[in-house]
């Protein structure tokens, strides 16, 4: 059996469900809608390219097996020229995973990005198009051949 009870204005304040076989009863109470928050969707805009590269799926799948066994907290990205190296660090241990890849676009500053490991080992293992803005934001586009999009973004720290 269900009933609400009203408030103070007579509108639906909680919602009474019975049950005759086991004699329990739940109350649950009823939020008013001015009280529930929408999300706000924002368009993310990466800003300028300063550089791209590419991971395999066996590069990235070695780059995610590595988080794990150097217990890595950050990942740096340091760019060079053409040059990008990934440097996987564990602040525990001081453990650390170093490769360099070749970058597609030459950048026309060196700079460095530092970003939260959990986040590469949260990103689905793939194929990826890598692009890094210098202002903080890395670029994780996956390489499908069906029609998904699939595009991640990992901040700076």
């Amino acid at each position: 059996m269900l009933r609400t009870e009203p408030d103070e204005h007579g509108e639906p304040r909680f919602v009474f469900i019975n049950s005759q076989i086991t004699t329990g009863e739940i109350k649950q109470t009823l939020a008013n809608i001015d009280v529930i928050s929408k999300p706000i969707f924002e368009t993310i805009n990466p800003g300028d390219i300063d550089t791209d590269f590419d991971f395999t799926e066996d590069q990235f799948n070695e780059i995610k097996k590595m988080v794990t066994m150097t217990d890595a907290d950050s990942a740096k990205f340091t760019i060079n020229e053409d040059v990008v190296t990934l440097c996987l660090y564990s602040s525990r241990s001081a453990d650390t995973f170093v490769r360099l890849y070749k970058a597609n676009i030459t950048a026309k500053k060196s700079f460095e990005i530092v970003c939260p490991s959990t986040a590469i080992s949260q990103i689905p293992f793939g194929a990826y198009n890598i692009t890094i803005d210098a202002e903080g934001l890395v670029v994780f586009n996956q390489k499908r051949e069906d029609e998904i999009v699939l595009t991640l973004y990992v901040a700076e720290k």
